[in-house]
């Protein structure tokens, strides 16, 4: 079982009924979570392996305009993360 070194924590930006979503609230749902990575890199150091993984993923949450964008951004943000060992929950 991996050994989880950090936590970034973006269950609570969500909704129950996503499909339901105009394009402006999935925006803002993007710009709630690239808000929580832009927090959590700020306690990183910019040397960090993942620094800049982290920095480019925030800037695409910004401009999610759809559900399947979030989503896209999510198994990235995930991989990113498994590979840091950072917990996404």
């Amino acid at each position: 079982m991996a050994e989880w070194k950090y936590r970034i924590r973006i269950k609570d930006c969500f909704v129950d009924d996503p499909n339901s979503l105009t394009e402006k609230e999935v925006n803002q749902i993007g710009q709630n979570i690239a808000e929580r990575i832009r927090k959590f890199n700020q306690k990183l150091d910019v040397n960090s392996i993942c620094y800049d993984d982290l920095d480019n993923i925030q800037d695409s949450f910004c401009h999610v305009e759809t559900v399947d964008d979030i989503d896209l951004q999510l198994d990235q943000l995930y991989d990113i993360c498994d590979e840091n060992r950072i917990w996404v929950e």
